[in-house]
């Protein structure tokens, strides 16, 4: 007579199988960073109602993973409009208008998603980058098709501001030597009105500059890497 299986038997089946935590996508459990930089290569953007230009959702050999990048804060979009106080600073930094902030968050939003429009390669230590959504988010450096890195490109463009977290990068880049570079990239895309930086200040784009306008706050220094830190206090943009 065929024997059944014991009830501890059936139980453990049952977990396996049909536990939340089994049936999750891999990509939501997270991952323990590493000292080392590690490289994934062939990876493609997809599609979110949550991506922007600095933070987006990343598909790499079946499994889905979102990502921060390092070094640069782009403008919130729409989506993320309640964040007032993240809104406000970014606002402040250059100077122009709420409005504008969100015009610029598209544009620059639309930027990424054209530069990773070709599989490109992601560079990680899996640091967590925290933010507001439910699967995990890690700080990433973005090398393009073109081996473009994506940080730069959006500084370059006006896109973005140099500030957040900032690790030292493969290939013995010191904190130090790449915020000099960017911030290099950046006064240049100041001087030629790329971007945010074409924005009158304090006005619309097709208005006259206001007569007085208000300094752009200047770029906050780099903070301590992340393992150095409490989860807290790594900045969540």
């Amino acid at each position: 007579m065929k024997s059944w299986p014991s009830f501890t038997a059936l139980l453990a089946i049952t977990l396996t199988h049909f536990s939340p935590a089994s049936a999750a996508d891999p990509a939501t459990r997270r991952m323990t960073p590493v000292d080392k930089w590690i490289t994934l290569a062939g990876c493609r953007l997809e599609e979110n109602a949550f991506n922007d230009g600095d933070s987006f959702h990343v598909t790499q050999g079946g499994k889905e993973f979102l990502f921060r990048l390092c070094y640069v804060d782009t403008p919130e979009t729409t989506v993320h409009r309640e964040l007032v106080d993240r809104t406000s600073d970014q606002a402040r930094y250059w100077n122009i208008y709420k409005r504008d902030l969100f015009r610029l968050a598209d544009e620059g939003a639309a930027f990424t998603r054209e530069k990773l429009s070709r599989p490109f390669t992601v560079m990680t230590r899996w640091d967590d980058a925290r933010g507001a959504s439910k699967m995990p988010r890690y700080f990433a450096v973005i090398r393009t098709a073109d081996g473009e890195d994506l940080a730069e490109a959006l500084v370059g463009a006006g896109f973005a501001r140099v500030f957040g977290f900032s690790p030292d990068l493969p290939g013995n880049q010191s904190s130090k030597s790449v915020f000099g570079k960017l911030e290099t990239i950046e006064a240049k895309a100041k001087a030629a009105g790329a971007g945010a930086w074409g924005f009158p200040k304090g006005s619309g784009k097709n208005s006259k500059p206001a007569a007085k306008s208000t300094p752009r706050e200047k770029a906050k220094s780099a903070p301590t890497p992340a393992r150095n830190r409490s989860l807290d206090d790594i900045p969540a943009y």
